[in-house]
């Protein structure tokens, strides 16, 4: 596929061909990771568990660098403050690892008074990411672990779920009153 014809690659085309978005200039960045967590959980009728495991996804956020993962934790729990964390989609409920993580940056967020740039940064995406929240969403991007990566990538579906649910409720207009 060429990227300038209007296709678009697939976290699937991503994911089998190590470097092809890096070998045709396209960075793995945040709008294109967001763009397969999205798709992965719209796929998976938002189930975090079936979206973790899709194919390929994984891979894509692992390839994605530290930094964009680190943003992205910290963004979706910005956008997530107003509706909570999916609690029931992991295995381990209340005490599964990825879960406490996606329950931290929330409760960091929704305890925030301020605006979302001031809970973001002025220079966000760019590191230092702000605040205690913004420690932590660093330090779980950074960890680059297998084990990690795992429980980093399911906090952030963790965080996004809930956000995609009230998007497509609202685009449906069967969004609670």
């Amino acid at each position: 596929m060429n990227p300038h014809d209007g296709n678009r690659y697939t976290y699937e085309d991503m994911a089998k061909t190590p470097g092809l978005a890096a070998s045709m200039g396209i960075p793995v960045g945040l709008a294109d990771v967001a763009a397969v967590l999205s798709r992965a959980l719209d796929t998976n009728a938002n189930s975090v568990m079936e979206a973790t495991f899709s194919e390929g996804v994984l891979d894509v956020w692992a390839m994605a660098a530290s930094e964009t993962r680190a943003a992205l934790l910290l963004s979706f729990a910005w956008g997530a403050r107003e509706y909570g964390v999916y609690e029931g989609q992991v295995d381990g409920g209340a005490d599964d690892p990825a879960y406490v993580a996606a329950q931290a940056l929330w409760a960091h967020a929704r305890e925030h008074v301020g605006t979302s740039e001031e809970f973001l940064g002025v220079a966000f995406p760019s590191l230092p990411l702000p605040g205690r929240a913004g420690a932590e969403a660093t330090e779980m991007g950074f960890d680059l672990e297998e084990e990690e990566l795992h429980t980093t990538l399911m906090a952030a579906l963790l965080l996004l779920a809930p956000v995609r649910q009230a998007a497509l409720a609202k685009a449906a207009g069967t969004e609670p009153h």
